[in-house]
């Protein structure tokens, strides 16, 4: 009778220690595309800001993202997409670009001037040569993401907090991407463009429609969980012991 009730108390506890402690999920990855409306449809084909040839004096880039299309979380990159029908390139070295985030706090649009959209939370998420492997061409509707930009250092994002800016410094350059190559663009996005990385003010343009790469890290048991877990054995190896020793007595 006695070990009955031993084994029961011991079951008991380890069921209620493991039952408080939360579940350990596997890291995941989410993808946001923005605008979500051409998900599965392209809009039009824009020269890419990476061309150096036709933007010799090299180009600056801002983009508004609204937060209500995408998630929380680490954004770790960013990729984008051909236009249907463009030729396959690379591989490529492109230009020395700087790569910009921030959470945009002001009311929407964008202004003209870019120094008044950073945000106070602005992250260098990439900075350095930008090189693409072999792209090749696409003839369908929509092309899939496969122009990828993976940051160097992940920029933390919290849609509450207001809509994502994208800041992209392209310098004087040679070489860069073909100027045959279309990549696939919007209106729909907010925008503000210069053909000169020097300026400090834009005109309204496009930004091209985006696959935003979020990283959900997995949690693990903090410092006082795993003392849960520990403790949980050891009563188990206990109850084990004490019940034996109970047999090897009878």
């Amino acid at each position: 009778m006695l070990k009955k009730i031993i084994l029961t108390v011991i079951t008991f506890t380890l069921l209620a220690t493991l039952g408080s402690i939360p579940p350990v999920f596997a890291a995941f990855q989410n993808f946001a595309i923005v605008p979500p409306e051409f998900e599965n449809q392209n809009d039009f084909g824009s020269p890419s800001i990476f061309d150096c040839a036709d933007l010799p004096n090299g180009s600056r880039l801002q983009v508004r993202f609204p937060a209500e299309d995408l998630h929380g979380g680490l954004i770790t990159g960013i990729n984008v997409r051909l236009f249907d029908g463009s030729p396959g390139f690379g591989p490529v070295v492109g230009p020395p670009v700087t790569f910009i985030m921030s959470t945009y706090v002001n009311p929407p649009p964008l202004s003209t001037t870019f120094a008044e959209n950073t945000g106070p939370d602005a992250v260098t998420v990439f900075a350095g040569d930008l090189i693409f492997g072999t792209i090749p061409g696409c003839n369908t509707n929509p092309c899939p993401f496969d122009l990828p930009v993976i940051f160097q250092t992940p920029f933390p994002y919290t849609p509450n907090f207001g809509d994502l800016l994208l800041d992209i410094i392209v310098p004087p350059c040679v070489g860069g991407i073909p100027p045959n190559v279309l990549i696939d663009s919007t209106f729909v996005l907010d925008a503000i463009f210069a053909a000169d990385s020097n300026d400090d003010e834009g005109d309204n343009g496009f930004g091209n429609i985006s696959e935003i790469v979020l990283a959900s890290p997995a949690p693990i048991p903090t410092l006082s969980q795993w003392g849960l877990i520990a403790m949980a054995a050891i009563l188990g190896i206990v109850g084990f012991m004490v019940i034996r020793r109970r047999r090897v007595t009878a």
